[in-house]
């Protein structure tokens, strides 16, 4: 904006809040101050008009604001201000727009609020924030409902932003520039996403992001609404497909409520999500044969959502595991926004430890046993990895375990041929991978395995 025009802020008796967002600054000749078409209503003695109105501008023109005495007739001026690696300008006397960021994490989660001073604000506006942001950003998350989106908010420079989420579901034509000033009208592209990122909604609200950001433009010949040539409802999706399972096993942790469950209806695939519940020793310490079992029991009997194992609570780190399957080879896992976000949950008695946000250096501990996964096996950590990778978890004893570690489950029956059946699964941790022994299912090692099940490099077989 360079000027304010006739009236423009006339009869506006409830204003208290203007925020100029403009990079330069607008001067009083560029502002209509006619005796009877002023763009603002002046004070009448106790009566205030201009005076009660607080002016928000750029920081970096705030002290060429200050020197104007056209400006001084306003109750105040302020600057935008800086918190953490955001930065932001009130947009009224509860919200702020938030202009740009320095964050450098692999997923930028939106701060729902902030504090200036004692007063906290709404964050409901996304102005171009990303525009130089680092290219290790690859992610953002929007968890609350925002009431606009400005042109070119999520288009970072050299396109290297690949998905937004929006966790709530309340979507409006109003929200995005582009449709609330029919920019697509004036032929050039100022979409808010680029033609590279993904967006995500909540599986409840795709119909409704469908509807409320498809893109029409007027066409003046056929005198109809059209579909824009910008419109980039296709980039929409509710199918999170980030996550593999090579074997039949994987660690994964998230910024936000996740469910599993929609795997069955679509492809067949349970996945359940695993934490812990009690931890059993066996073997003999001396000798350096320690066994460790720990029985390992779905989320859902943990803290999580009841009899539902396939969903995880904002970050918290799980084993998952395909039920049914002996193994799987990329297929075609995906997981949706959590709906039941709207509770805090407590998830207890977890030794899994979910990494969020971006990658952490994973460091041994002499007062725990730590594992991370390789192969669809846990193996314990002896040296420092400086590159855990983010939306894994790792494993982690608060005493240190034995030469052996079994994860126990209780979610699926092995068939053997005799008729006999049991109820555990596990995998087993190797220390150095070598490790050719056979044990049975309470942990011992046995040196002439018979007819029977046995866990042998990690995995159970049956021997006939």
């Amino acid at each position: 904006m360079k000027s304010i025009g006739k009236r423009a802020f006339g009869l506006c008796d409830n204003l208290n809040t203007i925020t100029f967002l403009c990079d330069e600054v607008i001067g009083p000749a560029s502002i209509s101050q006619g005796v009877n078409d002023a763009a603002f209503d002046a004070d009448k003695g106790p009566q205030k008009k201009m005076g009660k109105i607080a002016i928000n501008v750029r920081k970096s023109k705030f002290g060429d604001y200050q020197t104007i005495p056209f400006y001084k007739r306003f109750a105040m001026i302020a600057p935008h201000s800086t918190m953490g690696t955001e930065e932001y300008i009130a947009v009224s006397d509860m919200a702020v727009a938030s202009l740009s960021t320095t964050n450098t994490n692999h997923t930028f989660v939106l701060p729902t609020k902030i504090n200036f001073g004692p007063k906290y604000y709404d964050v409901s506006y996304i102005r171009t924030m990303l525009e130089n942001i680092s290219p290790n950003v690859k992610e953002v998350v929007v968890k609350r409902n925002v009431a606009y989106i400005g042109a070119k908010a999520f288009v970072t420079s050299g396109n290297t932003l690949q998905s937004v989420f929006f966790i709530e579901s309340s979507p409006s034509k109003e929200m995005l520039s582009t449709t609330r000033f029919e920019l697509d009208a004036t032929g050039q592209n100022y979409n808010e996403f680029a033609s590279g990122t993904k967006i995500y909604v909540k599986k409840s609200a795709y119909g409704l992001y469908m509807n409320a950001w498809k893109k029409m433009v007027y066409n003046a010949t056929t005198k109809k609404e059209e579909p824009s040539q910008y419109d980039f409802t296709s980039q929409i999706d509710y199918r999170i497909k980030d996550v593999k399972i090579n074997t039949k096993y994987a660690t994964f942790a998230r910024e936000f409520d996740v469910d599993f469950g929609d795997c069955l209806s679509e492809n067949g695939s349970r996945v359940a999500a695993f934490v812990s519940a009690s931890q059993i020793k066996f073997g003999t310490p001396d000798y350096g044969n320690a066994m460790w079992r720990i029985r390992m029991k779905s989320i859902d009997l943990n803290g999580g959502v009841q009899n539902s194992y396939g969903y995880i609570p904002a970050r918290t780190g799980v084993l998952l595991k395909v039920i049914g399957k002996e193994s799987t080879t990329n297929a075609n896992f995906y997981y949706t926004i959590g709906e039941k976000d709207d509770v805090q949950y407590s998830i207890t008695d977890n030794v899994m430890v979910g990494v969020t946000g971006k990658n952490i250096t994973l460091m041994p501990s002499a007062s725990t046993s730590r594992y991370v996964m390789q192969g669809g096996t846990f193996k314990r950590v002896h040296t420092v990895i400086p590159n855990f990778p983010v939306h894994k978890a790792y494993l982690n004893l608060k005493k240190a375990a034995g030469a052996k570690l079994i994860l126990q489950f209780d979610d699926e029956e092995v068939t053997v041929e005799d008729g006999e059946t049991t109820g555990i699964d596990a995998v087993t941790t190797d220390e150095d991978g070598t490790d050719d022994g056979y044990y049975n299912l309470n942990g011992q090692r046995v040196d002439n395995p018979q007819k029977g099940i046995y866990i042998h490099r990690g995995k159970k077989v049956i021997i006939k």
